[in-house]
């Protein structure tokens, strides 16, 4: 039986990697539409300071955060910031710039960016109001409006939270209201929806489980990290649930959502504690099969290999399906691209499916699994046409203390392919001879 969901995983990560080649690979043009002033930020932000005529103290400075690799940003590019209706405000209201958060960290940390795209508004140089994420045309102007009247997006989210406790309002309406109040720094508020949300979500929408655990909790983990009063009322959420499993701690769900909450509120250790406890106690053994994706997660990080073999029965299964959905997915993702992009696209799965089989390589060696490492290493080698793979599976075997023979014949077929294997051909062939010794 496989605790190991590497497949799920490995679908996440291919998913993000897809997304970033295809937006850094947009062939818009690197400054942007031509309605951003060619000032710098800072320079703007001194004029607006600056400004005595009554007249251009009443313009509206806008500052996009983007960078090359955001989707959102470059969709917006294309449509609502080239649109005849945003040029005209801009052009009677207010001047509008953008900077690469990449590029220039420092304004990013300024204006404490998270999310891109982020529009900011300043009103005689200081911020007046912000909105994340993809906005029309009309939506845009619709919120320059409301800035020009004095009036804020957050006030308005607010607003619609408030109206959603009294009910009436659909989930997923009431999810991107939490999101909207967190980035607008409305985070007491957030919180109250985020701790409404974590107790009803999968109850009025049981398919959101999915969900709940994972892009969710990530939310959760943020506004814990910004808002202490957020992290101890998640505390305070596992701590319940912990009390609860002292009564019956073969409840599967409350001990996946107590290990959720170890995560939100930082406290993988309490984790590990649990799971330390968990592998010799037969009871607890399917609660470890629930968790076990979100444990192995840490033992990784720990680099506990021999703990993370325990959780993987037939690795050369999880290792297939990893295999199988990063083939799908360069071929799905390569379609329509020039080679430049294709080579791109290859490169990010590779490195995607070799995080994820590499240390189960490295796993079954530390558990004298010889033989399943044989199978991953010979199922990696069959599929493995840049020979990049091979190379990270013998480096992650080499750094846990463990070199073979079959290593070499590993490496030697990722020269063939033109992977770069030389240092680590010498660095196994330097752990050989010292097992010679």
């Amino acid at each position: 039986m496989n605790r190991f969901s590497g497949a799920d995983r490995m679908a996440a990560c291919v998913v993000v990697c897809v997304a970033a080649v295809l937006c850094a690979s947009s062939t818009f043009a690197a400054d942007g539409p031509p309605i951003f002033s060619t000032k710098s930020v800072p320079t703007l932000i001194a004029d607006a300071k600056a400004a005595k005529d009554k007249k251009d103290a009443d313009k509206i400075l806008v500052i996009k955060a983007t960078a090359v690799w955001c989707g959102p940003c470059k969709q917006m590019d294309k449509t609502t910031w080239i649109d005849e209706n945003v040029v005209a405000w801009f052009k009677e209201h207010g001047t509008a710039a953008q900077f690469d958060v990449d590029k220039e960290n420092s304004l990013a940390l300024q204006f404490n960016i998270s999310a891109m795209p982020t529009m900011i508004a300043l009103k005689n140089g200081e911020e007046f109001d912000r909105i994340v994420g993809y906005r029309s045309a009309a939506q845009l102007i619709a919120w320059l409006d409301g800035v020009r009247a004095g009036k804020k997006a957050a006030d308005k989210m607010e607003e619609k939270a408030k109206n959603a406790k009294g009910g009436g309002v659909d989930l997923k309406t009431r999810y991107r209201n939490a999101t909207d109040l967190a980035r607008a720094g409305k985070k007491q508020e957030a919180l109250d929806e985020y701790l409404w949300l974590w107790e009803n979500m999968t109850k009025v929408e049981p398919s959101m489980i999915g969900v709940r655990g994972s892009f969710f909790a990530s939310e959760m983990k943020a506004l814990a990290s910004s808002h202490p009063p957020a992290k101890e009322a998640f505390a305070k959420q596992r701590d319940d649930l912990e009390e609860a499993l002292k009564t019956d701690k073969s409840d599967l769900r409350v001990r996946d959502d107590w290990v959720v909450l170890n995560e939100v509120v930082g406290d993988d250790d309490r984790t590990l504690a649990w799971f330390d406890k968990a592998k010799k106690d037969p009871v607890e053994k399917q609660s470890l099969e629930r968790v076990s994706h979100r444990v192995q997660r840490l033992l990784v990080e720990r680099t506990r290999l021999a703990d993370l073999a325990i959780l993987i029965d037939d690795p050369a299964s999880v290792v297939r399906q990893s295999l199988d959905i990063m083939g799908m997915s360069k071929e799905r993702a390569a379609a329509g691209m020039n080679e430049g992009q294709r080579r791109q696209i290859r490169e990010s799965m590779v490195r995607a499916s070799g995080t994820q089989i590499s240390p189960i390589y490295a796993a079954m060696l530390v558990a004298d699994r010889n033989e399943d490492a044989t199978k991953v290493l010979d199922l990696v080698s069959a599929e493995d046409d840049s020979g990049e793979l091979r190379v990270m599976l013998v480096n992650a075997a080499l750094d846990a203390g463990k070199a073979n023979e079959a290593m070499k014949a590993a490496l030697d077929g990722a020269k063939e392919k033109g992977a770069s294997a030389d240092a680590a051909r010498q660095k196994l062939e330097a752990a050989l001879a010292a097992q010679k010794k």
